[in-house]
C-alpha cells in the first residue's frame, strides 16, 4: 500500500479513535460521580462528595486513563498523519461509490449484519426457546455460538458440501470449547 493511502487511513482512524475516546470519558465521568446510574436527583451531595473523595476505588478509573490515552494516542496519529501530508481530499463521491460497490465494503456490511444478528437475534431467541437444561445454563449460548459460527464459516468459505461438514465440524468444536472455557473454567456467566 502507498504511503499516501496508509497517512489517509491514518488521518480517518484517528478521528474514529478520538471520537470513541471522547464518548467514553464522558461515561466514565458520569460513573465516577454516579456509579450506579441513578437520577441525579436521587443521588445526595454527600454520595457524590465520598466518590470525590474516594476517586482511586472509583469503577470508572480505568476506563477514563484508557480513554484519555486512546484520544491522546489519536491526537498524535492525527497530527503525524497531517504532518505527512494527508488531506481529506481524497473523500470524493466517485470514489465514495466505488468504496460502496467494493468487496470489502461488502465483507464489512456481511459482518456487522452477523454480530448485529448473533447479539440481538440468534443469542435472545436461543435463551428463550432453547433453555432445555437448566442445570446447563451455557446450552442456550452453546447453540447460538455454533449457529453464529457456522453461518459464519460457511458464508466467507467454498461452498462445497466437504468444505460446509468441515465448517460445521469446526464451529461446533469452538461453541463447545468456548462455552466449557467461559462457562466452567472461568465461570464467566454466559448470555
Amino acid at each position: 500500500m502507498e504511503k499516501s493511502t496508509l497517512r489517509r487511513a491514518d488521518l480517518v482512524f484517528s478521528i474514529i479513535l478520538m471520537i470513541i475516546s471522547l464518548f467514553i470519558i464522558v461515561n466514565s465521568i458520569g460513573i465516577f460521580f454516579n456509579p450506579f446510574g441513578r437520577d441525579f436527583d436521587d443521588v445526595q451531595a454527600e454520595e457524590i462528595k465520598k466518590q470525590i473523595v474516594q476517586w482511586y476505588k472509583s469503577p470508572a478509573l480505568l476506563p477514563l486513563i484508557l480513554a484519555a490515552v486512546l484520544f491522546l494516542l489519536g491526537v498524535l496519529l492525527l497530527v503525524h498523519a497531517r504532518k505527512e501530508g494527508a488531506r481529506f481530499d481524497f473523500i470524493k463521491k466517485d470514489k465514495v461509490v466505488a468504496f460502496v460497490k467494493s468487496k470489502e465494503f461488502l465483507a464489512f456490511v456481511l459482518i456487522a449484519a452477523l454480530l448485529a444478528a448473533y447479539v440481538f437475534a440468534i443469542l435472545p431467541v436461543c435463551r428463550e426457546y432453547l433453555n432445555l437444561f437448566p442445570k446447563f445454563q451455557g446450552f442456550p449460548f452453546l447453540i447460538g455460538t455454533f449457529i453464529f459460527m457456522s453461518a459464519f464459516i460457511i458464508i466467507f468459505n467454498k461452498k462445497t458440501l466437504k468444505k460446509i461438514l468441515i465448517s460445521l465440524l469446526v464451529a461446533g468444536c469452538a461453541s463447545a470449547a468456548i462455552t466449557y472455557a467461559f462457562g466452567n473454567l472461568v465461570l464467566i456467566p454466559l448470555p
